[in-house]
């Protein structure tokens, strides 16, 4: 009987993407699942803090960053799947504020909260004339936007909204505004760790099964189930 296979993804919850509160711990886990199952793999999720996630998994304490940005630096530790979903990244506001820039040198006298070791946007990233703070989570910075001690989050669209939807009041939620248009829109990928065993393989893996459920129709099955 041939032995089987392990592939250990690692990332921080990030709703409605992936989390324990969610269903098979979200769509993009069920579709990295059945992909990696359909070539003989048995895999599992480990829930830390992005931070910490990004860190193990440079190491090869897990096979793959799961839902990375391609980030060029991510380069020197990684190799990347092909992409199994988008995100769009951009800046929550205080309705109240009126916010709007047509560059990010109009922002550069703004406290703008962000997500510890999270890339937003390439040009944003390197904006060392920006005054960024840093939260463990995504949510600690929308409570910091609510009292005021923020000017601006920067972060995914649809995980900022989720959390919204869950942890704030009504009210709360009505005060806050997504601006538009986004700074950028990511592809999410698995980035496997130049510090896996036969990380190669498991790259070529992976593409294949994702190929395999695109083509069967269920990857748009899975999406479905889950509301997308």
């Amino acid at each position: 009987m041939a032995e089987m296979k392990s592939f250990s993804l690692i990332t921080g919850p990030w709703s409605p993407y992936v989390g324990d509160d969610l269903k098979n711990q979200g769509w993009t886990m069920e579709v990295a699942k059945a992909a990696l199952e359909s070539q003989g793999y048995q895999v599992t999720l480990r829930l830390v803090p992005w931070q910490r996630a990004v860190e193990e998994s440079k190491q090869g304490m897990a096979d793959a960053l799961f839902l990375s940005y391609y980030v060029k630096e991510r380069e020197q530790w990684y190799v990347f799947s092909d992409a199994i979903g988008q995100a769009r990244t951009g800046f929550f506001a205080l309705k109240s504020r009126h916010i709007r820039f047509q560059s990010l040198q109009d922002l550069k006298d703004l406290r703008i909260g962000l997500t510890r070791g999270a890339a937003v946007s390439p040009e944003f990233d390197s904006a060392d004339f920006l005054k960024k703070e840093e939260t463990a989570e995504d949510l600690g910075s929308i409570r910091k936007l609510l009292k005021k001690r923020i000017d601006l989050f920067a972060g995914p669209e649809l995980v900022a909204k989720h959390f919204m939807q869950f942890e704030l009041t009504i009210d709360q939620r009505e005060k806050i505004e997504f601006i538009e248009p986004p700074l950028a829109t990511h592809n999410l990928y698995l980035a496997i760790s130049k510090n896996a065993k036969n990380f190669q393989q498991k790259r070529k893996d992976f593409n294949k099964g994702f190929k395999h459920i695109t083509e069967s129709g269920q990857y748009k099955r899975i999406i479905n189930s889950h509301g997308f």
